[in-house]
């Protein structure tokens, strides 16, 4: 009885994550969400792995924008460093779906003579992911129905 519950529970949550990576989209630079400042720092995290995040703080906004280490690839941190000093003006581009798990990441990162963000680059991981996530969930999901199903014809010899 317990691994029935148990195994109800893993496929509707499979099956959430498999519906939520399938109907993510695409970043567009048309359903991005725009804020506008002037630069106050960067902090970039190392994490344990080969990863890299970063926070960029305008002085006009509270909150940090997240350049998620999913992404590191696609900002050009060397020439943000060399080119922006703080003060600078500064347009981030924000997608509030941008992959099965993640939101709000910064998808565009402009000053007013550069691009430090490669949007398209972004693209290729979130479909990467939408395509690794599906497989692993339905295979998954028919390897716990074959173990159900094989459980439920044996019967229990206690």
């Amino acid at each position: 009885m317990k691994f029935r519950n148990l195994y109800w529970i893993i496929v509707c949550g499979l099956s959430l994550l498999l519906i939520k990576s399938l109907l993510t989209e695409d970043v567009n630079k048309n359903n991005l969400t725009y804020y506008f400042g002037t630069f106050n720092s960067l902090n970039r995290h190392d994490s344990r792995g080969r990863s890299t995040s970063y926070n960029l703080y305008l002085n006009e906004h509270e909150k940090s924008f997240k350049i998620s280490a999913s992404f590191w690839e696609c900002f050009d941190y060397g020439n943000f460093d060399l080119r922006v000093e703080p003060g600078d003006s500064l347009t981030v581009g924000v997608s509030s779906n941008d992959g099965p798990i993640r939101r709000g990441s910064v998808s565009t990162l402009d000053s007013r003579w550069h691009s430090f963000y490669d949007f398209e680059c972004k693209n290729t991981p979130v479909n990467l992911g939408k395509k690794n996530i599906s497989i692993t969930c339905v295979l998954i999901i028919l390897i716990l129905t074959i173990i159900f199903i094989k459980m439920k014809k044996t019967p229990n010899v206690l």
